[in-house]
């Protein structure tokens, strides 16, 4: 049953990129669809919950599921356009496969690691302290209880804590695993981390060549910390996936005006935010290049639109917290501004130690910062496009997140809790990150040159 509860998860995510992104091709959508699958999922359980229906039963999630996908797919097919389907979309990449060797090497390397991860994840049960206290508690009991409002917010025996004040999005999925049968909730992480994988390939693809867009998926995959996290419960990678490719999604609609990215873009800063609260700091900068791209062609609607999808789920919540859960989340954060120069002296020596620590980021933070020092310089030169406005959407993003941890009342002198959880955050940076990597023009323009020149030698091996 597990399987037929996935793939109704699938089918429904993808009637909802048929109406949001239509310009998707089909096999784009392999790695949106179960994702977006599972925030609608978490949803419609959440919808349910509100009204007093059990959500831990077979029965009850799959046919909330079907209905969802026959309603998707029926306001999809109204349109005449969209009754003409081509099965040999799914299929495209073939069709025209990479000539390059070294693609087909780097693919192999990728679902080399992507099965490892996934083996790992899966073969040790949930381990991991937040989650057991957190994300996995609140998972099973839902499961057990039936309702999200449940004995771990029971204000006589109250497991409640810092974690089980997060967005649902996350533990309903752990939840609808158990539902499913299926033992590790962890399937929940292997279900992000390959998604991530097909979904950051497409989006390269849009820019630079097969080889460039496996090499570079490689390198997102292969992160330490961001590998480690995926073979976790947690819910930090989820959010690098909504959040990350949801700014990635806008910034590919500001640059080439394609309008299905921009949806797609707003349904994941949504359900970044039906997530963890931090996708605020891609959503700002989303809204910042939506504001950008409406001063220059006078509408400011697309603006309003992402700003929508982005504060209302953050809204439910804080409602949900106050009025239904009735939760208490102790996150101090001082509202007035200060200066500290000992505080900001001790978090730059702590957070450059992580940012820069081959332990946890291999090289590929020393790599973005090589290429952004380049890119200046060549931009200096030939003023080549350069996508600065996705490395300024990038910063302000990570700068407002310096900010919160400048703000929280936290004696961060005396315990590494910045250490520790500043660099569980800054993962969510690194699709962007490696993306405006990929994408810059002297990656694009060596990859080109590595291409046309293997192109070229087997043209002429042919003709000998």
């Amino acid at each position: 049953m597990a399987i037929l509860l996935y793939i109704l998860v699938f089918i429904t995510g993808v009637g909802a990129l048929s109406l949001a992104a239509p310009a998707l091709k089909a096999w784009e959508k392999t790695g949106f669809a179960l994702p977006i699958g599972m925030g609608i999922a978490s949803v419609y359980m959440f919808a349910i919950d509100l009204v007093g229906i059990p959500i831990n039963g077979m029965g009850v999630n799959l046919f909330g599921l079907l209905l969802l996908s026959a309603a998707l797919f029926g306001i999809y097919f109204r349109n005449p356009d969209n009754r003409r389907i081509d099965p040999r979309t799914w299929i495209a990449p073939l069709r025209t496969p990479p000539r390059h060797i070294a693609f087909y090497l780097v693919v192999v390397a990728g679902i080399y690691v992507i099965w490892m991860i996934s083996s790992r994840a899966m073969f040790w049960p949930i381990l991991n302290y937040d989650s057991v206290t957190g994300y996995d508690l609140l998972g099973q009991i839902t499961f057990a209880e039936g309702t999200f409002n449940n004995s771990v917010f029971d204000k006589v025996n109250s497991l409640e804590n810092n974690r089980t004040g997060y967005a649902p999005l996350y533990p309903l999925n752990l939840t609808l695993a158990y539902v499913g049968g299926i033992e590790n909730g962890k399937i929940t992480s292997v279900f992000f981390y390959v998604s991530l994988a097909l979904a950051f390939f497409a989006l390269l693809r849009r820019y630079t060549t097969p080889l460039a867009s496996a090499l570079f998926t490689l390198l997102l995959i292969t992160i330490p910390e961001y590998a480690f996290f995926s073979t976790l419960s947690s819910n930090n990678p989820p959010l690098a996936y909504y959040a990350g490719l949801g700014l990635i999604c806008i910034y590919i609609w500001y640059d080439k005006g394609d309008r299905s990215f921009m949806y797609l873009g707003c349904l994941l800063l949504a359900m970044g935010m039906w997530t963890r609260n931090e996708a605020i700091f891609f959503a700002l900068p989303a809204i910042g290049l939506a504001v950008m791209k409406g001063w220059r062609d006078k509408r400011f609607r697309p603006a309003l639109t992402i700003a929508m999808w982005s504060f209302i789920p953050l809204i439910v919540w804080q409602l949900v917290l106050k009025l239904w859960l009735d939760a208490q989340v102790d996150i101090q954060v001082r509202t007035a501004l200060f200066l500290d120069w000992e505080r900001l002296r001790v978090m730059k020596n702590q957070i450059t130690e992580v940012t820069f620590s081959t332990a946890y980021y291999g090289v590929v933070n020393h790599l973005f910062c090589a290429i952004v020092l380049l890119s200046a310089l060549i931009w200096a030169i030939n003023r080549k496009h350069t996508h600065w406005k996705l490395l300024a959407a990038i910063g302000v993003g990570w700068l407002l997140y310096l900010i919160l941890f400048y703000q929280m009342d936290v004696d961060f002198t005396k315990v590494g809790w910045l250490l520790y959880s500043y660099k569980r955050g800054l993962f969510t940076y690194l699709p962007p990150m490696v993306f405006f990597m990929a994408v810059t023009w002297i990656s694009r323009s060596f990859f080109e040159w590595v291409e046309v020149r293997q192109s070229h030698q087997g043209t002429s091996s042919l003709a000998t």
